[in-house]
C-alpha cells in the first residue's frame, strides 16, 4: 500500500462502526421522545418532577 491510499481509507467507517453509530442514534432518539410523552401523560407530580430530573441530566451529558 502506498500512503495515497493509506489516508483514503482513514476516512472511510466499517460496517460494524457505522451499524454502532446508527444503533445509538436510533436508541437515543427514541429515549427523548419515550421521555417526552411520558412527561406528557403522566399525572403523579412527585414520578414527573423524577422524569424531569433525569431528563435533565440526560440533556447535560
Amino acid at each position: 500500500m502506498n500512503k495515497k491510499n493509506i489516508r483514503e481509507g482513514a476516512n472511510r467507517l466499517t460496517s460494524a462502526e457505522l451499524a454502532s453509530l446508527w444503533e445509538q442514534y436510533v436508541s437515543d432518539s427514541a429515549s427523548r421522545y419515550m421521555l417526552l410523552y411520558f412527561m406528557e401523560v403522566v399525572e403523579d407530580k412527585e414520578v414527573k418532577n423524577d422524569v424531569l430530573c433525569i431528563k435533565l441530566k440526560y440533556i447535560r451529558e
